[in-house]
């Protein structure tokens, strides 16, 4: 949902991108920030009750697609290395701009499918402390790479953006 949108935009923005890159100063930042939100978050949740029939959750999709945006790995890819790939390719053949993207996007879903689908066979029924101690851990690897964000954010601005 983020990623379509993108490699189209890419295509036409990757030159743009790579001579003016105070854009991607901003989306790390607005992204470091948005990880140590969720990193924070992952020490507050409670386990679900698996007793009770919970509600279906909300707002996930929307997370995940603020989360992918605000992912400056995704606008680096697609503006710096797919962009200007694709836009190499097309000098030559004008289909291969778009094989690229398909495969491309196919072979991410696929794996990404594959993973949760192995996950679901696996079964794992994790203790209400196994739990906690697994969110935080997510939450310690999402501070991780927020501060990350930071000093990629803080080593673009020491060389002028």
């Amino acid at each position: 949902f983020t990623d379509g949108p993108l490699v189209i935009f890419s295509l036409f923005a990757a030159a743009w991108i790579a001579t003016n890159p105070s854009a991607l100063l901003v989306i790390t930042l607005a992204g470091a920030i948005f990880l140590a939100q969720m990193g924070y978050e992952c020490f507050g949740l409670e386990p679900p009750n698996m007793d009770e029939d919970a509600p279906p959750p909300t707002g996930s999709f929307l997370r995940g697609v603020i989360t992918n945006l605000l992912n400056p790995n995704v606008y680096v890819f697609w503006f710096l290395v797919g962009g200007p790939i694709m836009a190499t390719a097309a000098d030559t053949e004008p289909l291969a701009p778009v094989a690229y993207a398909i495969f491309f996007l196919v072979s991410i879903v696929s794996v990404k499918i594959t993973i949760a689908y192995f996950f679901s066979k696996a079964q794992v029924n994790l203790s209400s402390s196994n739990y906690q101690l697994s969110l935080r851990i997510c939450g310690v690897a999402m501070i991780f790479f927020a501060i990350s964000f930071v000093y990629r954010a803080f080593t673009l601005w020491q060389e002028g953006f």
